[in-house]
């Protein structure tokens, strides 16, 4: 697993599903498609884009999704 993380203030537990959907943005002018892309493009190659549980700030894993 590849894991991108920050030390900002985290991702709620309302919005964790609502982060990957195209046009979500919690940032005033936002346009909420970095994550909806991201997640897309890496599912069409084999990955996925997971937000981890972990301390401070929001971390990503980016894994290989099973092929059995």
């Amino acid at each position: 697993m590849w894991v991108v993380s920050d030390s900002g203030p985290g991702v709620g537990i309302r919005d964790r599903e609502a982060i990957f959907e195209s046009g979500f943005s919690r940032k005033p002018g936002g346009r909420g498609m970095g994550l909806s892309i991201g997640r897309d493009g890496l599912r069409r190659v084999g990955f996925d884009l997971r937000l981890i549980d972990g301390g401070k700030g929001a971390a990503f894993g980016i894994v290989p999704t099973d092929r059995s």
